[in-house]
């Protein structure tokens, strides 16, 4: 996994668009590279996001059954695709035709994944920002623990509370 380029490369998205706070209008910046997105409700829950690219333009698709701040992170995970990886799925049948899903693949999971939530999580959560609200909360509120800490950064960034867990987790700080 190339997991410096997927973070710089959301980095780079900050600093162009001059974001630097909290939350990221994650659809401010799907516009700014010209992404559609569309919604539709979908019945399997494990379907999140797709990306479609063909004839010039990129569509992502969300489901519409999520809660939004899971769509936001669905949306910066498509968006890493879209930066990173140059294969996904096409509307043009004659081109390359691939899905991709986040269940693990041959017993361990898919580096395109993996660098898609990097970027993503990058993105949402930068690692700085995190760091610099981390540090700036009260001791005592500190030692009621990871979740209620998870909980009070979740709010502040619009992700999941399991998002800002695993940011968490990622950085080391609880």
């Amino acid at each position: 996994m190339n997991y410096q380029k997927a973070t710089l490369s959301a980095k780079q998205f900050l600093d162009k668009l001059k974001i630097t706070k909290p939350p990221v209008d994650i659809r401010a910046v799907i516009r700014s590279v010209g992404i559609i997105v569309a919604e539709a409700p979908h019945e399997d829950d494990g379907m999140s996001g797709l990306i479609l690219r063909g004839n010039g333009k990129t569509l992502i698709g969300l489901n519409a059954s999520h809660h939004e701040n899971r769509k936001r992170f669905t949306l910066a995970h498509e968006l890493g695709h879209n930066e990173l990886h140059s294969k996904g799925i096409f509307i043009d049948p004659e081109k390359n035709f691939n899905i991709k899903y986040r269940a693990k693949k041959n017993g361990g999971y898919d580096p395109e994944e993996s660098e898609a939530n990097a970027f993503a999580a990058e993105l949402l959560m930068p690692e700085d920002w995190v760091k610099k609200d981390f540090d700036t909360l009260d001791k005592n509120f500190k030692s009621l623990g990871k979740e209620f800490i998870a909980n009070a950064l979740a709010k502040k960034y619009e992700v999941s509370d399991e998002a800002m867990n695993i940011r968490l987790d990622s950085l080391s700080l609880v």
